[in-house]
């Protein structure tokens, strides 16, 4: 054996790969290679070898499936490990274009995930949320942010045909707004029957009184006929001050945010009713 610090001849070298060839190691020899060569990076040069040896070379695991415990000794020491964007990017340009990916050529093709495997994706998903999501507000978060800006925004004629476009593609469809599923349904309140004091009378001097224009967008109109809205939505009401001239268009916008229009409509006729005191 040569003392410590020498280094073998190539005929030795050549001798020593020959006698190894084809002998299994024991455990405890792979134990001291795994010790020795824990954490150490192998050189270019040491890899263009190792890449050289096992050219041609029939892998014994081919075509067969890791053990379990073999894929719990993979997961755990993968579990929490950071990799590095250069580690990232060689990974992504290795797949970019890799004839194995595509079509009946994955090996994943036409196979799907058991409902178990499902739920445990989902939940691990959830509970890490998506990787661009990591270091922002919860999703939830972002979308109640996004309703709160879009509120009473008008879309466009093509956006709103895109929209309707895109469903009919994917196969949604819009739920039928009718009735209790209408997000503005008042429990029926519309088929109410009005009062007898409901007259043409009554709201002809209505539109007599507010000049035969609307309330809202101050639009004079005399035909088609200006609807009569009352403004604590109350239909047996027909006080002339809970009464209030408004165009088609208007009327329709009082549906919603029904508390904020009467309050307006309420202040509206406390200034008519002092000017009328102060004329």
């Amino acid at each position: 054996m040569p003392l410590k610090g020498q280094k073998l001849s190539e005929e030795t070298k050549q001798k020593l790969r020959e006698w190894h060839t084809g002998r299994p190691l024991s455990e405890s020899a792979r134990q001291k290679l795994r010790e020795i060569n824990l954490g150490k990076r192998l050189s270019e040069q040491t890899k263009l070898k190792i890449g050289l040896a096992h050219k041609g070379r029939k892998s014994e695991k081919k075509g067969k499936s890791l053990s379990e415990v073999h894929k719990k000794k993979i997961q755990s020491a993968l579990k929490g490990r950071e990799f590095s964007e250069t580690w990232r990017a060689k990974i992504s340009q290795s797949l970019k274009g890799h004839p194995g990916l595509k079509g009946a050529q994955n090996p994943f093709y036409g196979k799907q995930h058991s409902e178990e495997t499902k739920k445990i994706i989902s939940e691990k998903r959830k509970a890490q949320g998506a990787p661009w999501m990591r270091d922002k507000p919860p999703l939830h978060h972002v979308i109640e942010a996004a309703r709160k800006a879009n509120l009473g925004c008008k879309r466009s004629k093509q956006f709103r045909e895109n929209l309707s476009k895109r469903n009919i593609l994917h196969g949604i469809k819009p739920p039928i707004l009718i009735g209790s599923n209408n997000p503005r349904w008042q429990g029926g309140k519309s088929y109410e029957l009005y009062t007898l004091g409901w007259t043409n009378t009554l709201k002809k001097a209505i539109r007599e009184r507010d000049n035969y224009t609307c309330q809202v967008c101050v639009k004079y109109q005399k035909k088609p006929r200006l609807d009569i809205h009352h403004i604590d939505y109350d239909k047996t009401n027909l006080d002339p001050a809970n009464l209030i001239s408004l165009c088609r268009k208007c009327h329709f916008r009082t549906n919603s945010r029904r508390d904020l229009w009467q309050k307006i409509f309420i202040q509206k006729m406390q200034l008519v009713s002092i000017e009328k005191c102060t004329a």
